[in-house]
């Protein structure tokens, strides 16, 4: 619970753990990481660096985060709910775990917005 905003739930993704954060776990170091389309309309982690890649493949997206020592934390890692759904999102989410996606947008500088929750062919909006 967050005495402004309500109540969230807190939410990890596949692209937390990126390829490349080798070396010294960071401690909110800036990152960028390059995804690309997977199966299922399911974005991938391709590769991490610590300044903006000049260029990335054709399709890919840019994302900025914060490592945080092993995980990348990119801003949209909680999602806040009407008090009235709160426990059927939070029982959703058990009990789909590995199977929820999330929508995100992206803008040109790699800014991460968290728009909706689709768990069980259910859609939250945030």
């Amino acid at each position: 619970y967050d005495v402004l905003s309500g109540y969230y739930v807190t939410l990890a993704y596949e692209i937390s753990t990126p390829p490349g954060l080798n070396g010294s776990p960071g401690n909110n170091e800036r990152v960028y990481v390059v995804l690309v389309p997977g199966e299922d309309n399911v974005w991938v982690a391709q590769s991490t660096y610590r300044t903006r890649p000049a260029s990335i493949p054709p399709g890919a997206v840019v994302v900025r985060g914060w490592q945080k020592g092993m995980w990348v934390r990119y801003g949209i890692e909680a999602f806040y709910v009407p008090e009235e759904n709160r426990e059927e999102i939070e029982r959703a989410l058990r009990q789909n775990q590995g199977t929820a996606k999330a929508q995100i947008k992206v803008d040109r500088f790699g800014h991460a917005a968290l728009e909706r929750l689709i768990i069980a062919d259910k859609t939250y909006e945030h």
